[in-house]
């Protein structure tokens, strides 16, 4: 009899494509045998409880991470957690701390960015654009209340720290009679070793809709 072959979910099966990949990252993070290391390395704190725990700062909201078996509370969504742990698996890879340069570089300069900018175009700054770039201050109120604080770039700008070693700056330029309204997302030139690209794109678009429904 013919050994099985492990079942690989179909391409619009994307919610068992999340799993498999949840269950994967588990299995790599369930090797560290220390997480005080990676608590440094990620800008997380040893949580106070009986058995290992960390406490992640995940776009302003608390996310205990319970160790050895990944239950996080409050429970995120799919993509959430899969970023999650992602997160963590890229920062105990790190030989130091922080990688953070406070270089901001666009989604068009991180290999590949290039490839996949329209489709992250129309998946986060479009939205952006549309949202606030006729309402001053907007984007800056919506910020805010996701535990950012204002940038000084183009005609308004909110920085947000999507995790604590991942800040992401949202900007936008009204327009005038001569020029359209435009927007731009830039990100730390170390956001790649903290998240993989693919993620990266992700990120973005929850922000982004974080950001639009915490001032609808």
């Amino acid at each position: 009899m013919k050994p099985r072959k492990p079942c690989v979910p179909e391409q619009r099966n994307f919610s068992q494509a999340y799993e498999l990949a949840t269950l994967s990252a588990e299995s790599e993070l369930a090797g560290i045998p220390d997480i005080t290391s990676l608590a440094d390395k990620s800008g997380s704190r040893i949580a106070d409880t009986a058995k290992p725990a960390l406490d992640l700062n995940f776009i302003n909201c608390y996310y205990r991470i319970a160790w050895p078996d990944f239950q996080i509370d409050p429970e995120p969504g799919a993509r959430e957690k899969l970023l999650i742990l992602h997160y963590l698996i890229c920062a105990h890879s790190l030989n130091r701390s922080s990688m953070v340069t406070g270089n901001p570089v666009s989604y068009q300069q991180l290999p590949p960015g290039l490839l996949y900018l329209p489709v992250f175009i129309k998946r986060t700054i479009n939205h952006i654009v549309k949202s606030f770039s006729s309402c001053p201050g907007k984007l800056a109120m919506a910020g805010l209340k996701l535990g950012g604080r204002e940038a000084q770039m183009g005609d308004e700008a909110v920085t947000v720290y999507a995790l604590p070693r991942v800040p992401v700056t949202f900007l936008i330029w009204y327009g005038d009679d001569e020029f359209e309204p435009s927007g731009n997302i830039l990100f730390d030139e170390s956001i790649l070793s903290y998240l993989p690209a693919e993620d990266v794109t992700i990120l973005s678009e929850l922000l982004t809709w974080k950001l639009i429904k915490s001032v609808m």
